[in-house]
């Protein structure tokens, strides 16, 4: 592993964690936000757990039924 590879874990591991990507460019030293967006890699778990939690919502909305409302984490 290099110094790179583990900046980029890093950083993927941050934005996985609900941090933002200002904080995490902070943390790396960048100076630009989409200097960090390069590093900071997104899993794709947590976006088809979003996907699915949105459709299930607009389809529980259209049977007329109350959807369950999960408050999504706000990033740092």
């Amino acid at each position: 592993m290099t110094l790179h590879g583990l900046r980029h874990a890093f950083a993927s591991v941050g934005v996985n964690a609900g941090l933002s990507l200002p904080v995490v460019g902070a943390l790396l030293g960048h100076s630009s936000e989409s200097m960090t967006a390069r590093y900071g890699h997104l899993a794709s778990d947590p976006i088809r757990q979003a996907a699915d939690r949105i459709s299930g919502q607009i389809a529980a909305a259209l049977d007329g039924n109350k959807a369950e409302v999960v408050p999504i984490k706000k990033a740092l």
